[in-house]
């Protein structure tokens, strides 16, 4: 009952912010894909180490293969959302890539 408690609160000020008119709905847009793009980093660390956990999934952990592939995309998506994030907050920091 909590759960859909705060669910339909949330859908409630979701609808609201979006039928008034002084909310700026481009700026709230994109500073929750910057947030989303953050803690993206954070979790798939963490999926990664649960991943990797023989106590918890025993024969069905990840092969090595597998690892180094989630290693380069962690990596990339750390670097991605890292530029991102500046590119939006300064604009022209990045400006001589």
């Amino acid at each position: 009952p909590e759960f859909y408690g705060l669910f339909v609160l949330l859908l409630i000020l979701g609808g609201l912010m979006v039928v008034l008119p002084f909310f700026p709905l481009l700026t709230i847009l994109v500073v929750s894909q910057a947030v989303n793009a953050v803690l993206l980093v954070p979790i798939l660390i963490f999926l990664y180490i649960l991943s990797n956990d023989k106590k918890i999934l025993g024969e069905f952990t990840n092969g090595k293969v597998i690892n180094v592939i989630l290693a380069i995309t962690i990596t990339g998506l750390s670097i991605a959302s890292i530029l991102y994030f500046i590119s939006l907050f300064a604009p022209h920091f990045l400006d001589f890539l």
